[in-house]
């Protein structure tokens, strides 16, 4: 029996990498085979006192931003389905 898990992985890229190349790192790791479906991105002003750098209220903070989603993305381009992305055409799916 093998188990499938979906899990949600908020990432701060303060050195600008982009979602091509994390999604690139996140797809290519040696120990499983993830697959992106979407991603949701926003952008915020950073600063040591922002409510996401804290642990107290990163969990609120992070739900709260996320909570009315916007434009769901792959790689970088929208979406409609995960059957849309780059990486589930790249595996040979249709």
């Amino acid at each position: 029996m093998t188990k499938i898990y979906k899990l949600t992985v908020f990432v701060v890229d303060h050195q600008e990498a982009g979602i091509d190349d994390i999604t690139t790192l996140i797809e290519q790791n040696r120990y499983f085979s993830p697959i992106v479906g979407g991603v949701h991105e926003r952008e915020v002003e950073w600063s040591d006192d922002h409510p996401i750098n804290k642990t107290a209220t990163m969990r609120v903070a992070l739900h709260n931003m996320f909570m009315h989603p916007q434009e769901t993305k792959v790689a970088g381009a929208p979406i409609k389905s995960v059957k849309d992305s780059r990486a589930w055409r790249e595996r040979g799916n249709r």
